[in-house]
């Protein structure tokens, strides 16, 4: 895994990213996930959340967690999508650097 931090407006992120070519195995995990997200930022004081894309590199998408209200308004104002759940499909989203943190936005 991949984990980088990253100030977007007022707050500061952990951007992480998983790739795999079996998204589906990781997203069986995804309650535990989220609890290690939750120590990670009470662990860091410099960091107010974390955004985490697992990357499917065989159908090129990303998925990426949103688990809470913060994690949905940046995905939504990022890249132009309707969060319904607790997870969100980003097709043609594969990198980090290219495509994830130039678009990230509040």
């Amino acid at each position: 895994m991949d984990s980088k931090k990253y100030d977007v407006g007022d707050k500061n992120f952990r951007v992480s990213v998983l790739e795999t070519t079996n998204p589906e195995t990781i997203l069986a995990r995804k309650d535990g996930i989220v609890v290690a997200i939750k120590n990670c930022i009470a662990d860091e004081e410099d960091v107010d959340e974390v955004l985490f894309f697992i990357i499917d590199i065989l159908k090129e998408e990303a998925t990426v967690l949103t688990y809470n209200e913060l994690t949905k308004q940046v995905i939504e104002a990022s890249f132009g999508v309707t969060v319904s759940e607790d997870t969100e499909i980003l097709p043609g989203i594969v990198s980090r650097k290219k495509q994830i943190l130039p678009a990230l936005k509040l």
